[in-house]
């Protein structure tokens, strides 16, 4: 494992010194930079609201439950009192 994060430091230290040699303002690497936190701020944002979406679709199965145990009983009484 150390050596994984050994050479995705070397590659990242690399990667970086052939940017500074293609731009000197460094507009890629706010590019690169502005990018990968974009992509993390979704990653986050989305596995953050994931549980609510689960929270949600327990909630309309239990609402139809709820629906049709209502429809049952609404039949059944309008069935007493028709007669």
């Amino acid at each position: 494992m150390s050596k994984l994060i050994c050479s995705i430091f070397k590659i990242k230290s690399r990667f970086s010194s052939y940017l500074d040699r293609i731009d000197a303002t460094g507009r890629i690497k706010e590019l690169i930079g502005f990018v990968l936190f974009g992509l993390l701020y979704f990653a986050f944002c989305y596995l953050y609201t994931l549980h609510l979406y689960r929270y949600d679709e327990t909630l309309d199965e239990l609402s139809l439950k709820n629906k049709k145990r209502t429809w049952a009983l609404y039949e059944k009484y309008h069935s007493g009192v028709s007669k």
